[in-house]
Order: structure tokens, then C-alpha cells, then sequence
């Protein structure tokens, strides 16, 4: 009787298992949604105008350093016309998680803002994924963007997309605390 109660513990825990590896794969992102916005923890989210390239960096420690307050400081933008977005590559990786090995899809690329200056953009998602909706054609996208990476990394600030008007959003970003002196 104890075996068999152990062999159907085993079997519980690998259908469990099963169940949990096969819903950890991503799912396509919902395109045309009104509901765009990604959550936040910690802090409010607060997104600003984006600045020039060659002025993000120092607009962004101004802005750490101007309140103590928590809080997601993101970058808002829309981007226009094909002809602005320039080395558009998507790649899709495998690679090691806790819970096994799964894809990740990428896309980079630069946009040209004629007035600002130039942007390296990226995005990354868990699972394969076609994200046409990152392709810029004759209709305006705003995006949300955060601000990653060293200002001498490279000669264009990168900034991740953390979201996209009009497609959904499943990423819960972390306030990051200002650094006012008090």
C-alpha cells in the first residue's frame, strides 16, 4: 500500500510537473489591445519625453537625483516611418532557465530620429515570437523605453522597450528608488 501511494505521488508530481514546463512557454502577445500598459511594483510608473541621444544619460541621473520618491522612470516616444529604423535583426536563442531549457526571441535596432539624434532600441521576449509590430510602416507606435546600460558602451544609448501602444503587456517593472540627498 505505501509503494503504491508513492507511485501515485510520482505520478501527481511529474503530471504536475508536465503541466507547469508545458504553460512556462509564451504564448503570442495580443496585438491591438487598449489595455497596452505594463504593471509595476515598488512604485508608481512615471514616463517622460524622451531626450536626445547624446543627453539621456545625464537627463536620467538629473532625474534619480531630483526626488527620493520609488518609482519606474520610463521614456516615452513614437516612432515614424520605416526609413528611421535602421539594422532591424530579430534572433531567437535557446537557452538554459531553471525550469529547463526555452527560447528567447530578440529584436534590435537603431531609429534615427532626425532632430534627436540615433537610438539603439531592444526588446526581448521569453519564447519564439513574430514581432512584426516592432517593424515601423506608415503608422505612428508609441513605446515606453527604459534606460539600460553604461554611456560608454556605446556610442548610442540603448534603451529596452517595455511596451508598445496597442500590444499587450505581461512585464511587471521595479521602481528604482530616487537618490536625493535628504
Amino acid at each position: 500500500m505505501a509503494r503504491q501511494l508513492r507511485v501515485e505521488l510520482l505520478l501527481i508530481a511529474a503530471c504536475f510537473l508536465a503541466l507547469l514546463v508545458a504553460g512556462c512557454d509564451e504564448q503570442p502577445l495580443k496585438v491591438g489591445v487598449a489595455n497596452w500598459k505594463p504593471q509595476s511594483t515598488g512604485g508608481p510608473i512615471e514616463a517622460r519625453p524622451l531626450p536626445s541621444a547624446q543627453q539621456v544619460h545625464s537627463n536620467y541621473q538629473r532625474w534619480l537625483e531630483s526626488e527620493t520618491a520609488a518609482k519606474v522612470r520610463l521614456y516615452e516616444v513614437v516612432l515614424v516611418h520605416a526609413t528611421n529604423q535602421l539594422n532591424y535583426t530579430v534572433n531567437v536563442q535557446r537557452g538554459d532557465t531553471p525550469m529547463g531549457a526555452a527560447d528567447f526571441t530578440f529584436v534590435t535596432f537603431e531609429y534615427r530620429d532626425p532632430t534627436n539624434g540615433t537610438y539603439r532600441l531592444e526588446w526581448h521576449r521569453r519564447g519564439r515570437h513574430q514581432p512584426d509590430f516592432l517593424k515601423l510602416d506608415g503608422h505612428p507606435k508609441k513605446v515606453w523605453l527604459q534606460l539600460f546600460g553604461a554611456p560608454e558602451e556605446s556610442t548610442n544609448p540603448r534603451l529596452k522597450i517595455v511596451a508598445i501602444e496597442g500590444v499587450e503587456s505581461r512585464q511587471v517593472l521595479v521602481a528604482e528608488e530616487g537618490r536625493k540627498a535628504q
